[in-house]
């Protein structure tokens, strides 16, 4: 076997795989600093693309557009999940050869505190599953989230001797 890339291109091959997933880990930062931000104050840099952008769990909400996605992911980090510590583990990111996308794959493993839809206190809760990701290069050269959705396969009661996970295919 030879080996025949330059330092430079495999330099510039490594940093095209770390750059998405520097979003990926700003994200889990992000999220739950999201509550106290403006829709102005949210990547002021950020281009055309975001309009673009999705956000998506079953259960949880959808949003597009840098205005909608603020402001659902703010509600959903205050009323319904005002606390969460998120974990974006074992990411898997493959960049396209023309270097402007990329698709990712990575687990989410998260304690939150759920509130209930009575009203009631909030409820520690475990929640699992992974995200499905497209990320766009933007005209500055930064990456951005093109669509991102949650598959859920965990959301249960922390204090519960066996965890429920209602969330096909693993129903009790």
């Amino acid at each position: 076997m030879t080996f025949s890339a330059t330092l430079h291109e495999v330099s510039t091959a490594f940093d095209e795989l770390l750059i998405p997933r520097e979003c990926v880990e700003g994200y889990g930062v992000d999220a739950n600093a999201v509550a106290l931000m403006s829709v102005d104050s949210v990547d002021a840099d950020a281009d055309d693309n975001t309009a673009q952008s999705i956000w998506n769990c079953e259960g949880i909400g959808g949003w597009q557009g840098k205005d909608e996605l603020v402001a659902g992911l703010r509600e959903v980090c205050t009323t319904t999940i005002p606390w969460a510590l998120h974990y974006m583990t074992q990411p898997s990111i493959e960049v396209a050869p023309d270097g402007q996308t990329a698709q990712g794959e990575y687990y989410l493993w998260e304690l939150g505190k759920f509130a209930p839809d009575d009203g009631g206190g909030t409820e520690d809760t475990w929640i699992g599953g992974w995200y499905e990701t497209s990320f766009v290069k933007a005209a500055g050269g930064n990456w951005q989230f093109g669509h991102m959705e949650l598959r859920l396969k965990l959301n249960s009661p922390a204090h519960l001797d066996d965890w429920k996970t209602p969330i096909p295919p693993y129903s009790d």
